[in-house]
């Protein structure tokens, strides 16, 4: 399947030219999951984002495919057994992606502590359905050591090891937004919903023009923009997100060199962060804290990093780590629901669809994006007066077996379309075809795209991103058309929100 930029263009000729079922607003996991189930129904589906695919939370996230153990613990049970089931039905429909992981749980409280842990985890296997060499088990203090080198062993009184799974988001809305795309939708990025004139009529401005686009139903999955884009229609719509800031770190491996990952929690306020193994880097996260600022732009601040370089020293005492080990952070915002908990933690995970003409969605998480798409999509049929059933939970994303192939890992079936593969940088899995797949199959409409969301190597290490950036973009320009100096400038502004 071929997503150009010439492709680009003609979706964005025909979504001002034609009349479509179904207008999807927000290219992030949530849009992409609405715009596959809806165009595989049979609907005339356009989808259109006002940034890249992805650029927002669907790629600043713990990369995570999981139950969500801690929501047990809040009593959320229809979340968790929600999220295990869209687990496994993930690893069953992109089992190239989808990666089982180890999670090494220490615990430091008495015999009370240990038999609620013990607890979760037989209700967490139980919501998983997992296979039985992957139910959780005690280990010693010695195997939880080795697993997690510099963990402090004389503070345990007990360690679990449980099951659960991640993927890099960003390669998962890739992979439905192309999906979406070879079941008939036309999907656009860069086509930003500057207003509304009814119910059924958007206006879109894209590439310097305003264009008109027309739908019989308009889905709003923008997330935490979600606010903004029903004010462009209604000046006083009430608003429906909580916006909520999660950090990340990216460590090198090589200074926490984990056997498996861990799930740590802070004595203060209680707030589990994990650590995630993920090829040669570590990510370190989250922080779950109320978010007022530039939605556009969320950034780690001073106290982010300091708070989660403070709680690894806590429980890796031997690990010492600095700032200077930091390669480089994240932040996504949450679309949470704006429900009145003191502490955004305490807020439901769970997802509300509102209906005032256009529908909107919020909330919800990564893990469980193709039900609340099916979800959307019911809504959609029953307001066209269709019925056409969802089979999402039939169809493979680009499904390949599960390999150390990092190009298989990443694209799947369509890895073998990556002719070069000569390494592009040094210490990292990136090979030279790889950004010229990206213009060429994926819509990757600027350099900022290709290296840090097609590939990731902003994310896994920003000053090796800015050294190739130059070449890249050389190498790239006769295929795009791409000044190379305003392509690289642009880059460097997008690198702005991934401070080291």
């Amino acid at each position: 399947m071929s997503l150009a930029t010439r492709d680009r263009l003609e979706n964005l000729r025909r979504i001002s030219t034609e009349s479509f079922d179904l207008l999807v607003i927000g290219g992030g996991i949530t849009g992409a999951g609405i715009a596959l189930d809806a165009a595989s129904r049979g609907l005339r589906t356009a989808l259109v984002d006002r940034r890249d695919f992805a650029s927002g939370t669907s790629s600043r996230s713990s990369k995570l495919i999981h139950g969500g153990l801690r929501y047990l613990k809040q009593l959320q049970f229809k979340v968790t057994f929600e999220s295990s089931r869209e687990k496994n039905r993930l690893r069953r429909l992109a089992p190239h992606l989808i990666r089982d992981l180890p999670f090494v749980f220490p615990v430091k409280a008495g015999l009370a502590g240990r038999a609620a842990v013990t607890t979760g985890l037989w209700l967490y296997d139980l919501a998983a359905g997992l296979p039985g060499g992957m139910i959780h088990r005690k280990i010693d203090v010695a195997e939880a050591a080795r697993l997690v080198p510099g963990l402090a062993e004389e503070k345990l009184s007990a360690a679990y090891v449980y099951y659960d799974a991640c993927a890099d988001d960003c390669r998962l809305v890739i992979h439905v937004v192309k999906k979406a795309a070879e079941f008939g939708a036309c999907v656009a990025n860069y086509a930003e919903v500057v207003g509304f004139d009814d119910d059924r009529t958007a206006r879109i401005r894209a590439d310097g023009r305003e264009l008109t686009a027309r739908a019989k139903v308009i889905v709003n999955a923008t997330g935490v923009w979600c606010d903004d884009v029903l004010r462009r229609r209604t000046k006083d719509a009430p608003r429906l997100v909580r916006p909520s800031k999660g950090v990340h770190l990216v460590v090198s491996r090589e200074r926490l060199p984990l056997e498996a990952a861990a799930i740590l929690q802070s004595p203060e306020d209680g707030r589990v962060v994990f650590l995630i193994p993920a090829g040669e880097r570590v990510i370190v996260g989250t922080t779950d804290t109320d978010y007022s600022g530039d939605i556009d732009h969320p950034r780690a601040e001073t106290k982010d990093v300091e708070y989660l370089l403070g709680l690894v020293n806590r429980h890796l005492p031997a690990a010492k780590m600095t700032r200077a080990d930091v390669v480089s952070t994240f932040a996504g915002l949450r679309p949470l629901m704006n429900e009145d908990a003191e502490n955004p933690s305490k807020v439901s995970r769970d997802h509300v669809i509102v209906d005032d003409g256009i529908l909107t969605i919020t909330g919800g998480k990564l893990t469980t994006y193709r039900l609340m798409a099916k979800q959307v999509t019911d809504r959609v049929c029953r307001k066209l007066g269709v019925k056409r059933k969802c089979g999402t939970h039939r169809i493979p994303l680009f499904a390949a077996e599960r390999s150390d192939d990092a190009l298989v890992r990443n694209y799947g079936s369509e890895a073998a379309k990556i002719a070069d593969r000569t390494p592009l940088i040094d210490g990292l899995s990136y090979v030279e075809g790889e950004p010229e797949y990206a213009v060429t199959h994926e819509m990757a409409a600027t350099l900022a795209d290709v290296l840090a969301r097609r590939m990731r190597v902003v994310l896994f290490d920003r000053e090796q991103g800015r050294g190739i950036a130059e070449k890249v973009a050389r190498r790239l320009a006769p295929l795009t058309g791409w000044n190379v100096s305003e392509q690289v400038e642009g880059f460097e502004r997008e690198i702005e929100d991934y401070p080291k």
